[in-house]
């Protein structure tokens, strides 16, 4: 799980891969548009802890709302509901 959530400026979370395979995490607005892409390719079995400041794929902070965390590897998808307030 996020936290904290709601954030301000930073929100953490651990990504558990419990073999080796290929991973993809990124953050998604309300609209289903990707934002930015925190992991992305071939990873290693093993605990990752994560963290996302706000800000897009040009390092641009993002307005306050909605987010979700999204992570898909193999035939496993999971998302996260994270709210961002300034």
């Amino acid at each position: 799980a996020a936290y904290p959530n709601p954030f301000n400026p930073t929100t953490r979370f651990t990504v558990d891969v419990p073999r080796s395979a290929q991973v993809d995490v990124a953050i998604y607005n309300v609209l289903g548009q990707k934002i930015v892409s925190l992991m992305s390719g071939e990873q290693a079995a093993g605990s990752y802890d994560m963290e996302w400041s706000a800000t897009d794929a040009h390092s641009q902070v993002v307005p306050t709302g909605i987010y979700f965390i999204r992570m898909t590897s193999d035939n496993f998808s999971a998302v996260q509901k994270i709210m961002l307030m300034k």
